[in-house]
């Protein structure tokens, strides 16, 4: 017996010693050598909660005759409720991008989201207009912080050559979002509960993530490990950047709500490649929620479907976005390792930009489809295949696009996403309040094909780039202290 208990004391050490060099095997300050597992799930909460703001965004697109009839307003006042929450995403990404990179990625999400979901209560609960608005319009606020901060944990997690497969999930989700919703939102604005319960659902979901974000987001941003790290064992690497630790006093005299919208608005009018990603990404944005808005009416109008059948025509769009991620973004992640082994391995951001181009094309091709055989009522199928092509080439689009960004900004992506946003967003909101008058004065042939022709224009600086981007950006290195 006494033979046995030293046995089993003397494998203790050697048991603990090797459950000790696997706790150790990756260290906790670097976020690119954490375990796969723990960066996955920080990418599926992030990804997440970008589906859900997303999804909120054009939640009430089938209701919008219903809530203009209760609260005996017009259709495009309605709109707004869009508009506002896309410019409330715009206030939101300047100020919670630049944050992040005081405060870290961890608190700016935590706070942000919990009260994202809070505010669904007062928007559920809306007793007029007014107040339906000005809750949108913080709901987009507060919503934003997966948008805004996404790209960035993504560069904080992954290496370039990792990166893009995960980038693939992200912007999936953030793409998915505006196409689903009002799937199910059509058949909740015909079934009796009413347009209300789209929002308690958006509440409960939202809810569920914000416990999961608590339970499952680690901090990433290397700068705050850092200085945790030094604040805890009193040494960092050489060069390794620290993020410096104000008092509220200093907080206060640097003003950091004007400070944090001044970085991303600055890069934005002063780096020609954002300036050109940031129209592209915009035009072809913008136009999308417009066409979202008007899409469920033109049913309704012009085919004679119920709400419930309009709504489910959103599933095209949705389904060309699903074809582009499952086929199109893989040939393009294939394309890039093609290009990087054909450049002895060396990495340019301008290799994600040639499916981009390609998509822009399918995008322009897509919407006239659309717009030209429902003017003519041509037969309810073939409009869906220009949208579902219109769905594709979105993705194919936005998804290179920021990974470009994301490649030629580093550790900076968070606010150089932020700057592309700026126009994104704008566009966004503004785009939409047209619908209406656009669809009613020149028919859905004519305007779908003058939409197709202003992203056109705004496509050319795309292949400029792809052969001139490294030139451009060994002109004038970046340098964030000019910001």
């Amino acid at each position: 017996m006494l033979k046995e208990v030293s046995s089993f004391h003397s494998d203790e050490p050697i048991y603990n010693a090797r459950a000790l060099s696997n706790l150790q095997s990756w260290d906790p300050y670097k976020p690119k050598e954490w375990p796969l597992k723990i960066k996955v799930r920080n990418v599926i909460v992030i990804s997440t909660m970008t589906f859900l703001n997303q999804y909120g965004s054009s939640v009430f697109a089938p209701s919008i005759p219903r809530i203009a009839e209760q609260f005996q307003s017009s259709k495009t006042v309605v709109t707004l409720g869009a508009t506002l929450y896309s410019f409330g995403i715009l206030f939101g990404t300047l100020v919670c991008a630049p944050l992040s990179e005081q405060f870290g990625r961890r608190p700016v999400y935590l706070v942000g989201y919990s009260i994202f979901a809070l505010l669904q209560i007062p928007i559920a609960l809306s007793v007029n207009l007014e107040m339906f608005l000005i809750f949108r319009f913080f709901s987009g606020v507060f919503g934003s912080v997966g948008i805004s901060n996404g790209s960035g944990t993504l560069a904080d997690l992954f290496e370039k050559k990792d990166r893009g497969k995960y980038m693939i999930v992200y912007f999936t989700l953030l793409s998915l979002g505006p196409g689903i919703a009002p799937i199910i939102s059509g058949f909740i604005t015909q079934s009796s509960i009413g347009w209300r319960w789209e929002f308690w659902i958006l509440l409960i979901l939202s809810g569920v993530l914000v416990l999961s974000a608590f339970l499952l987001l680690k901090e990433t941003y290397p700068p705050i490990l850092n200085r945790e790290k030094l604040e805890k064992t009193g040494h960092i690497g050489e060069n390794e950047p620290v993020a410096k630790r104000f008092t509220g006093t200093e907080l206060l005299k640097r003003w950091l709500v004007l400070l944090s919208m001044k970085k991303p608005l600055h890069m934005l009018i002063t780096q020609p490649i954002l300036i050109c990603v940031a129209f592209t990404i915009g035009t072809i944005f913008g136009i999308l929620n417009l066409v979202l808005m008007a899409f469920s009416q033109a049913w309704e109008l012009l085919y004679n479907f119920s709400v419930g059948i309009s709504g489910l025509m959103y599933i095209s769009i949705t389904l060309g976005l699903l074809m582009a991620v499952f086929i199109a973004l893989p040939l393009n992640q294939k394309f890039y390792v093609h290009l990087l082994n054909q450049n002895h391995g060396e990495s340019e951001p301008e290799f994600r930009l040639p499916m981009s181009i390609l998509g822009c094309l399918l995008f322009e091709i897509g919407i006239v489809v659309f717009g030209w055989t429902a003017e003519y009522r041509v037969f309810w199928f073939v409009p869906l295949i220009g949208s579902t092509i219109l769905g594709a080439g979105y993705i194919m689009t936005s998804n290179p696009l920021n990974m470009y960004v994301v490649d030629a900004y580093g550790i900076y992506s968070a606010s150089a996403s932020a700057a592309v946003k700026v126009l994104q967003l704008t566009c966004g909101a503004i785009f939409p309040l047209f619908a209406q008058s656009l669809y009613l004065r020149l028919g859905y042939g004519w305007g779908c094909t003058l939409l197709a022709f202003i992203l056109l224009f705004c496509t050319v600086s795309l292949p400029l780039l792809f052969f001139y981007g490294k030139r451009v950006r060994n002109l004038e290195a970046f340098d964030p202290a000019k910001y």
